[in-house]
């Protein structure tokens, strides 16, 4: 199980090797992501990265660091285009079908809603549906006890 506190905040300029420090990942482990082909850029200890190359270190290393392994980041990453600079307040990982969904891209609440609906529906799942019409039931009641 990973758990990424990381909220990838603008960092002074650092070299990587800072960054690493900053990301709580150690060097040696920057240097296996290079070597099994998570970072594009090559980490140098006392270098300062480009921008791209400090997106895609905070993105892949906060995980690492996050205590997700190379087996998990492999999975993880198989949705995504190299270079690895996105930011994890634009994505997030949908284990339920193996993608990162760009946070951006998200549907209307509404249209979620009704296409959940229509799903249950569809799947003749009745006590799902009971459930979120008591659900319904109970906001409606709560609003009208409500004074105004």
């Amino acid at each position: 199980m990973c758990y990424i506190n990381n909220t990838q905040k603008c960092f002074p300029l650092n070299t990587y090797g800072e960054l690493c420090k900053l990301l709580g990942l150690n060097w040696a482990m920057a240097e296996e992501l290079f070597k099994h082909k998570f970072l594009i850029h090559q980490p140098v200890v006392d270098e300062f990265p480009s921008n791209e190359a400090q997106e895609e270190l905070i993105f892949i290393g906060s995980m690492i660091a996050a205590g997700c392994t190379l087996e998990v980041l492999s999975f993880a990453t198989k949705s995504l285009k190299r270079p690895y600079s996105y930011k994890h307040r634009d994505v997030f990982f949908d284990w339920t079908c193996g993608q990162w969904v760009d946070k951006s891209k998200q549907g209307d609440p509404w249209e979620i809603a009704i296409a959940h609906i229509n799903d249950l529906s569809e799947s003749k799942d009745i006590d799902s549906l009971i459930t979120l019409k008591k659900y319904a039931e109970e906001a409606i009641e709560s609003l009208s006890l409500k004074p105004q």
